[in-house]
């Protein structure tokens, strides 16, 4: 026998030092094996109180239909057996909007409900919105019959055909109630066939079922089991209850926030089938706003690329920024850098700091005195780049030339061969050369048209190749997206623990291609 309690019982009764009725209380224990543990949790007692709170029957309360003044929508299910009773209502002004729900069950048990909606709606749409509440939380509930009652005129005239709906919001509120009524659950046809050997008329579906059927069993609860391949049988769920038992599963009590396929796999150990459920389960995954926030950073392209070419020479530059590394001489730790697109040329200075000043003198200095002026500059649209004020002997694989050639018409002698001499050194001569160099100009427009031939072959092999891993993620004014925690955002108290995305943002607009503005959703 094991006792739980808060109180040192176990140190009273074998203690020594107490007599009387004590004493004689441990003599006649101590006959028992009763060991006395801590409680260590009252949860498990909070809920079976809970529950058996909740299973008392309620009181008896008599109700009137005689002077109310609203209408029944109507009885949403023929079927001949208890139903629902749905009392709904709904109210707008300046404050917002909001409905009201008073559900009693077969039972008598009265449910009352009231909910603000999340969107400015007119008194019509908090009506429809309250008719719509009820009917999904019966539904959640397994139920299919009810009564819904409702004071508004226009709603019960439209749902009972007796009013036509003019407005497009009550045209789409209309059909979405429809929907609901005339709802029809999957296993309903194969409880019909096994209860009473009726099947439809369409013959396909008539045949799809009696094979189906003799994998189901039905209960007497009504309730329909499937024989699973192991041997036991699982219950199955209605659509509009699959994604409440998905949540409870994911992300409830003893959630642990799997992925799809193993969360579809734990359903089925916990005795629950359904149509569909792994499809289901991943949409589900999908969606869970915990999974996306600690979701792991997404390396895959999202779009094509966009290979850039410049026209000729010196025209596209792209300027960047580089640093802080470790201070030089005059205190420089920053690395402005100027490339062109077309020879590949670089243009560099280190820079103490980063102002928009020094940006401007670097432009007049570099590449504008130097190469003239160009016809676009390309920068990460830094502060720097956006204000008011504002070299190698490698050949290219993207042209299969050197940026000096492309620049000078000739290669360039490296240092090595100072020192070094080679054959071409060792020949040289200043006035042949320099005549060499006149004739190497001449030519070299014909030089630079050959590079931008394979330059656009290059960049199509790079289109390519880079298109074949791109997983599109199009996106429109409207999309609510998640943004990543860079490092300047990142809070350092979160550690490794932290979540990979923040906030939800909602697109406002396109700026150009791969371009998105965006602002804060709450």
């Amino acid at each position: 026998m094991v006792v739980l309690t808060q109180y040192p019982i176990k140190a009273v009764l074998r203690s020594a030092d107490y007599t009387g009725r004590v004493a004689k209380w441990g003599t006649i224990l101590g006959a028992f094996d009763v060991k006395y543990m801590p409680r260590t949790s009252v949860k498990g007692q909070v809920l079976a109180d809970l529950v058996a709170e909740f299973a008392k029957g309620p009181e008896e309360i008599e109700t009137s239909q005689d002077g109310m003044d609203e209408k029944s929508v109507g009885l949403i299910s023929a079927q001949p057996i208890s139903s629902w009773t749905v009392y709904v209502d709904g109210a707008a002004n300046q404050r917002g909007s909001r409905v009201g729900l008073v559900l009693i069950s077969p039972e008598e048990v009265i449910i009352e409900k009231s909910l603000r909606l999340g969107f400015s709606a007119t008194n019509n749409e908090a009506e429809y919105e309250a008719l719509l509440m009820g009917m999904a939380i019966v539904n959640k509930l397994g139920e299919k019959t009810m009564e819904i009652f409702s004071d508004s005129g226009l709603v019960v005239g439209q749902v009972r055909g007796e009013l036509k709906a003019r407005d497009t919001r009550m045209q789409e509120y209309l059909s979405q109630v429809n929907q609901i009524s005339s709802a029809r659950s999957w296993m309903d046809p194969i409880i019909i066939f096994l209860e009473k050997d009726i099947l439809p008329e369409d013959k396909s579906k008539a045949k799809k079922i009696r094979r189906k059927a003799p994998c189901f069993w039905p209960s007497e609860d009504k309730k329909l089991y499937k024989r699973s391949y192991s041997g036991l049988y699982l219950l199955c769920v209605r659509p509009e209850a699959s994604e409440d038992l998905l949540e409870e599963l994911h992300e409830g009590i003893c959630g642990s926030h799997t992925g799809g396929r193993s969360l579809s796999h734990r359903t089925i150990t916990q005795g629950y089938w359904w149509p569909g459920m792994q499809k289901k389960a991943l949409e589900y995954v999908r969606k869970c706003d915990q999974c996306q926030r600690f979701a792991p950073n997404i390396h895959q392209p999202g779009g094509v690329l966009n290979p850039l070419s410049s026209p000729w020479p010196f025209a596209q530059w792209d300027l960047d920024i580089f640093g802080p590394f470790p201070r030089a001489v005059g205190n420089k730790k920053y690395l402005l850098v100027g490339m062109d697109y077309f020879t590949k040329w670089v243009e560099a200075e280190p820079l103490a700091n980063i102002r928009d000043v020094d940006v401007k003198r670097f432009l007049l200095r570099n590449i504008i005195t130097r190469f003239g002026v160009p016809q676009t500059l390309i920068s990460d649209n830094s502060l720097q780049f956006d204000s008011k004020a504002f070299r190698r002997t490698t050949p290219r694989r993207s042209t299969g030339e050197t940026p000096f050639s492309m620049t000078y018409g000739a290669e360039a002698v490296i240092p090595i061969e100072t020192g070094f001499p080679t054959l071409r050194t060792s020949n040289f001569t200043l006035d042949r050369n320099d005549e060499l160099l006149r004739k190497s100009l001449d030519l070299i427009d014909e030089r630079r048209e050959k590079a931008m031939v394979q330059l656009a072959c290059y960049q199509h092999k790079l289109k390519q190749g880079y298109d074949a891993n791109v997983k599109l993620r199009p996106l429109a004014p409207g999309d609510l997206v998640l943004r990543k925690v860079l490092g300047n955002t990142k809070n350092p108290a979160w550690g490794k623990l932290g979540s990979n995305w923040e906030e939800p943002y909602r697109i406002t607009s396109v700026a150009g291609i791969r371009g998105l503005l965006f602002r804060r959703f709450r």
